[in-house]
C-alpha cells in the first residue's frame, strides 16, 4: 500500500480533493491510527475507566460513580 500511495502521488502531484496533501501521508496516518485501535492494552485501560466512571465494579457490582454532570454533581451509578 505504501508503494502504491507513492506511485499515486507521482501522478496526481500531491493534490487530494484540491488540497495539498499526499496519499503517502494519508496512508501513514491511517496505518498509525489502525495500529492504535487494535492495541488491546489501551482497550483494557479504557474499559476500566468506563466502568469506574459509570459505577460498575468487578463482576457487575455497583461501586461509587466518579463521573460528574456539567453542574459538578456526581452522576447516578450503574444499577444491575
Amino acid at each position: 500500500m505504501l508503494k502504491l500511495s507513492k506511485m499515486v502521488d507521482r501522478f496526481v502531484g500531491g493534490q487530494v480533493g484540491g488540497v495539498n496533501q499526499s496519499w503517502e501521508e494519508i496512508f501513514t496516518d491511517a496505518k498509525e491510527i489502525l495500529y492504535r485501535e487494535i492495541d488491546y492494552r489501551d482497550e483494557a485501560t479504557n474499559s476500566k475507566r468506563f466502568a469506574s466512571d459509570f459505577g460498575l465494579g468487578l463482576g457487575g457490582k455497583a461501586i461509587p460513580c466518579t463521573s460528574k454532570s456539567l453542574g459538578g454533581k456526581l452522576l447516578p451509578r450503574y444499577v444491575y
